[in-house]
């Protein structure tokens, strides 16, 4: 009875223990849901974190962006008003042109109408000598002093006419003068302001000298010093995988005493890698990229072997003076890189052009010499290059030198220019001096010209108006008939005074057209000028939005875009499980007050199952005290055996069960891994070609889709015009093919193909596509040397030498023996 009544107390007290087990269980399971809600938080707080530092780190590009957007814009707004005053003066020139026109036609009736007044001029005198013969006796005295008078009147009219022509055409000519003498002004001024620019720009190479001679590496970037300083930084942090990075290239460089005359050649050569950084991975290179970035640098940065390669037996003859025998290195890294991108070990320098041609052609079949790739001569020429024979003008290099140590013969140079050029200046003041005072004395005489044409024109007024009287006393005196003829020769007379007159104010408007039409023509090139300016400066604006900012945003805005994709992921994870955590919470409170009603909370050690288990034994008990017999007995024991061997294998399944799903979530985070770094890798090699593009996997499903774009996304973005996405199967056969390899080079990396081939793969390229992956799958084979690769095609493989030949082994097979079916 005592045994009875001591389980029944242990059952009562099992049961108080598995409610308040299970409301234990339930606050360890909201205490983990919490821990694992701060976590997440943890992890949402870090991408926020990440997207907020790539938008601080797309601001400058965004800003520069508007930046040249808005200058684009203020000269697009000065553009325009310079544009519709070119059209106005055109317009009025075309107004200047009708009206030469019409005044060259009245010239010519002019001269009709004159002829035919002259001709009747003649006929009337004619007609009054006849008659006057008639009469000769009648006041022969007095009318023959009227006649002399009125002779000598009208040779002091012609003689003043002819004084006014020769002043007109003085006048002409003055006019001429004046618009020569403002021409030569304006000319010189302009040289003048040219001097001034070029002063300014010598000065401001003066300055940059002087700060290169205080610290070199300055004149490679302005931010050099801080780079180099970051970089040792990072070096004693030890975040240099493969060894601390090497560069300025142009750091290790000099030239050679006996060479220094080569030296705007030899930096007009290497003006691209002279400011390079070198490091020793692709792991390195995105941090020193990152560097460089930081600090708005955008020298290249190259991926450098430290094992020395010997190239002498690609250099030419020892009698030809190269790149690479004019300068000292003190880096055989830095000479590697330069022999294998610049081919500095192959470029001839010769003195003059006419030698470099004869050498040019000392070679095979008349050709380049051997392990001979151009020739640049020192008056600025290129002889022969890759695309052929001809000789072409090399823009030099003018900014200041880099690869001289001793900066102040420089500096002496450039000051000798600025005082050769303030003497020209001076010079060009005292031109434009005289130019001013030509042109005042010019201005002068046409004033005093004008005053003598006034004062001409009143004594041809003050002599035709005593002619008029005397022929009115001489008509009172003389017959009917020779007076009615005087009159008419009066009359011609005056029509050709006033067709004179006429002619001469219209052959002055002549003048001042062709001067205001010259005028305009002036106006129409200075804004030609202008104009052409302007679009150049808008161009140089479009090029850096298109390509030094698109090239540096392109992989922010794809990390953005990422992480952003993250964060929205995250977060709404994060609600999902604040919610979950919110329900059990409520759910936990109303089951601690139904526990409460049932007794007060003990304390609980074991679990609930574990309680239950105890329960279940202690009530089995109570049954066999019940009904306790030996057959019972022996029944119950195989039943507990038998429940003690599926409770065994029970838990065996269990941890089976957790052990696949473990395994499972990890092979669906790596499956999600190698997904993202074969998109990554897709992503990184379309983008060799300007193109974009991503591999969507659809593991569900088992699908892969490609989508494609074939503009570059940051250079469309900063034009303004949406991108233009195109399916895989409406892309042409050079981009489907370009893609496929870069699918291929991809899945191979993520999949780890110890062998790779390809067939044909280049037959539907052109030139470009096919010159970009056949770089991409040698960079590929390089990089995975512990992989083989092999590559079929029908295409000349000689354009591939100039990715180098060290690792690579072309098998060319004999072409086909064909039968002869003309037999």
């Amino acid at each position: 009875m005592f045994a009875i009544q001591s389980l029944e107390k242990k059952s009562k007290e099992l049961k108080k223990q598995i409610v308040w087990a299970e409301i234990k269980e339930k606050e360890e399971a909201i205490s983990n849901e919490e821990e694992n809600y701060r976590k997440e938080s943890n992890n949402l707080n870090i991408r926020v974190d990440k997207v907020n530092e790539i938008k601080r780190k797309l601001e400058p590009f965004n800003k520069k962006i508007a930046e040249n957007r808005e200058k684009i814009k203020e000269l697009t707004e000065k553009y325009n008003p310079i544009n519709a005053k070119k059209k106005d003066i055109e317009y009025n020139l075309k107004d200047i042109q009708k009206k030469f026109i019409n005044y060259k036609s009245e010239n010519q009736k002019m001269k009709i109408t004159m002829n035919q007044l002259l001709n009747q001029k003649t006929e009337f005198e004619e007609k009054i000598n006849d008659e006057k013969k008639k009469i000769e006796n009648i006041n022969s005295n007095e009318r023959g002093k009227q006649e002399i008078e009125i002779e000598k009147l009208n040779n002091t009219i012609n003689n003043l006419k002819q004084k006014t022509s020769e002043i007109n055409d003085d006048l002409t000519n003055n006019n001429k003068e004046i618009s020569q003498v403002t021409m030569e002004q304006e000319k010189y001024e302009e040289e003048f302001e040219s001097l001034n620019n070029e002063i300014d720009l010598i000065n401001s190479s003066i300055n940059k000298l002087k700060s290169q001679k205080k610290n070199r590496v300055r004149a490679f970037h302005d931010n050099y010093p801080e780079i180099l300083k970051t970089i040792d930084e990072y070096d004693r942090a030890g975040k240099w995988k493969e060894g601390k990075p090497i560069g300025p290239f142009g750091m290790y460089i000099t030239i050679k005493n006996n060479y220094k005359r080569w030296s705007k050649i030899i930096e007009t050569v290497l003006k691209n890698f002279v400011s390079s950084m070198g490091v020793f991975s692709h792991s390195d290179r995105k941090l020193m990229q990152s560097i460089l970035t930081k600090y708005k640098c955008s020298a290249p940065v190259y991926v450098c072997k430290k094992t020395r390669i010997d190239f002498s037996v690609g250099e030419p003859e020892e009698k030809y003076l190269t790149v690479l025998r004019a300068i000292e290195c003190s880096s055989y890294v830095v000479v590697q890189q330069l022999v294998v991108n610049a081919r500095i070990e192959q470029i001839l320098l010769i003195e003059n052009r006419r030698d470099a041609d004869i050498v040019m052609s000392t070679g095979p079949n008349n050709g380049f010499p051997v392990n001979v790739t151009a020739c640049y001569t020192i008056e600025g020429f290129q002889v022969g290059s890759k695309g052929g024979y001809a000789t072409i003008s090399v823009n030099l290099y003018n900014g200041t030198p880099k690869l001289l140590t001793d900066v102040d013969e420089v500096i002496k140079e450039n000051q000798a220019k600025i005082n050769n050029l303030v003497v020209i200046q001076r010079q060009k003041n005292e031109d434009i001096q005289n130019c001013k005072n030509s042109k005042s004395n010019l201005l002068s005489q046409k004033q005093n010209m004008k005053h003598q044409l006034e004062n001409i024109q009143r004594e041809i007024n003050y002599s035709q108006s005593r002619i008029m009287q005397i022929q009115e006393e001489m008509e009172e005196k003389t017959p009917e008939d020779i007076s009615a003829i005087e009159k008419k020769l009066s009359s011609v007379n005056n029509q050709i005074d006033i067709l004179e007159k006429q002619n001469s104010e219209l052959q002055e408007q002549i003048n001042m057209i062709k001067t205001e039409e010259e005028k305009s023509k002036n106006e129409i090139n200075e804004i030609d000028h202008l104009v052409n300016m302007y679009k150049e400066k808008i161009e140089t604006l479009k090029n850096e939005i298109s390509n030094d900012y698109a090239r540096n945003m392109r992989s922010l805005n794809d990390s953005l875009k990422y992480y952003s994709s993250e964060m929205e992921s995250q977060y709404q994870s994060n609600q999902v499980l604040e919610k979950k955590i919110e329900e059990m919470k409520l759910s936990l409170e109303e089951d601690r007050e139904l526990a409460l009603k049932y007794c007060e909370r003990v304390e609980v050690e074991k679990s609930k199952s574990e309680l239950e288990n105890d329960l279940r034994a202690i009530q089995q008990q109570q049954q066999i005290h019940k009904n306790f017999d030996l057959q019972t007995v022996n029944l119950t024991m195989e039943e507990y055996k038998k429940l003690k061997n599926d409770y065994k294998k029970a838990n065996i399944e269990i941890k089976l069960k957790e052990s696949v799903q473990i395994r499972i979530t990890r092979w669906h985070n790596f499956r999600t891994f190698i997904s993202m770094r074969a998109k990554n890798i897709f992503s990184e090699l379309l983008s060799r070609r300007g193109y974009k593009g991503n591999i969507e996997f659809n593991h569900s499903d088992r699908q892969l889709i490609l989508k494609v774009q074939i503009e570059d996304q940051a250079l469309v973005n900063a034009s303004g015009n949406e991108s233009y996405e195109k399916d895989p199967k409406s892309l042409s056969g050079g981009e489907k093919s370009f893609s496929t390899i870069c699918l291929l080079l991809s899945l191979w990396e993520t999949m780890g193909c110890p062998i790779r081939g390809l067939d044909e793969f280049d037959v539907f390229m052109d030139a470009v596509n096919r010159r970009i992956s056949m770089k991409m799958l040698i960079e590929s084979a390089r990089d995975t040397a512990q992989n083989q690769y092999i590559m079929i095609t029908p295409q000349d493989m000689s354009n591939i030498q100039e990715f180098g030949l060290d690792s690579i082994k072309i098998i060319r097979m004999e072409d086909p023996e064909r039968r002869n079916t003309n037999v």
